[in-house]
C-alpha cells in the first residue's frame, strides 16, 4: 500500500502471525491494472508507470512508490513469503491445528503449496500448479523461438533448481509436522491468536495499536460496542407496562 516501508511490512506480519488465527497468507503487489480508474489516476498525475503491460501481473513493481523505490518493493515482496513462512510459524500453526481439531496432513500440504509455489516457482500459488508445462514454441512474437537443444537444457536446469529443493522442503514441513503431533501437550496449545479477546483488548493487541489509523479504527469499534452495550442495558432496565 502507498504508506508501507519494508520495516512496516516485516511489523505487519508478525502481528500477523502472532495475534491473528489465520492459516495461509498469500501476498499482493497494490497494481494499477490498465482501465482501472487507480491507472487513470496516476497516469493523470504523471506517475512513473512501466510500459510493460506483461508485469501487471500483482507481483512486480510496475509503478513509483511514495515511499520505496521499485527495488526495494520487488525486494520485500519477495521476503515477504519467506518471512511469514518460516519454519518456527509454520510449527505454530501446525500446533494451532491440532489443538482447533484440524487435520494437520492437510494444512502441511496447504502450506507447502502456497510457500513453494513462490519459493521455488516463482509464481503466485494462484498461478502455479504440481508441475509447470512449458513449450518451447509458445513465446512472446517479438522474440525467436529457441533452438531445441537450448530448450531442453534450460528446461532441465529449471526443473533440477525447482523440484528438487521443493521435495526437501516438504520433507522439512513433514517432519515439523511429525514433530508436532507427537507432542503430549499440543492439544491443548493456545497462544494469543486462539484467545478470546478482552474486553479492553486495545491495550494489549498491536493489531490495534500498531499505527495511528489502526489505533482510530479500534475506537471507533470499541465506541459502537459501548454503545449498543448501553442500548442493551436500557432495554434491559426498561419498566414493563403490561395492560389487561
Amino acid at each position: 500500500m502507498p504508506n508501507d516501508t519494508p520495516a512496516s511490512i516485516a511489523r505487519d506480519i508478525k502481528i500477523i502471525q502472532r495475534e491473528l488465527p489465520i492459516d495461509l497468507v498469500e501476498f499482493f503487489m497494490l497494481t494499477p491494472l490498465p482501465g482501472s480508474k487507480d491507472h487513470q489516476d496516476l497516469y493523470r498525475q504523471g506517475v512513473q508507470m512501466s510500459s510493460d503491460l506483461n508485469n501487471y501481473d500483482v507481483e512486480h513493481a510496475v509503478t513509483a512508490h511514495p515511499r520505496m523505490s521499485a527495488a526495494e518493493w520487488q525486494s520485500i515482496y519477495d521476503q515477504a513469503w519467506h518471512l511469514y513462512y518460516s519454519p518456527e510459524h509454520i510449527k505454530t500453526l501446525l500446533r494451532r491445528a491440532k489443538a482447533s481439531g484440524i487435520r494437520s496432513t492437510r494444512l502441511a500440504f496447504t502450506i507447502f503449496y502456497f510457500y513453494a509455489s513462490y519459493a521455488f516457482e516463482h509464481v503466485h500459488p494462484l498461478r502455479s500448479g504440481v508441475i509447470r508445462r512449458k513449450s518451447r514454441r509458445q513465446r512472446r512474437s517479438t522474440l525467436p523461438r529457441e533452438n531445441l537443444a537450448a530448450f531442453f537444457i534450460r528446461r532441465v536446469r529449471d526443473f533440477l533448481g525447482t523440484y528438487p529443493p521443493g521435495l526437501r522442503f516438504l520433507w522439512k514441513i513433514e517432519a515439523l509436522r511429525r514433530t508436532v503431533e507427537n507432542e503430549r501437550d499440543t492439544p491443548n496449545h493456545t497462544d494469543l491468536a486462539l484467545s478470546p479477546i478482552a474486553e479492553e483488548y486495545g491495550a494489549e493487541l498491536d493489531l490495534f495499536n500498531a499505527t495511528r489509523s489502526a489505533r482510530q479504527a479500534a475506537d471507533r469499534a470499541f465506541a459502537r460496542s459501548e454503545s449498543r452495550n448501553r442500548a442493551d442495558r436500557h432495554a434491559a432496565e426498561a419498566p414493563v407496562t403490561l395492560r389487561g
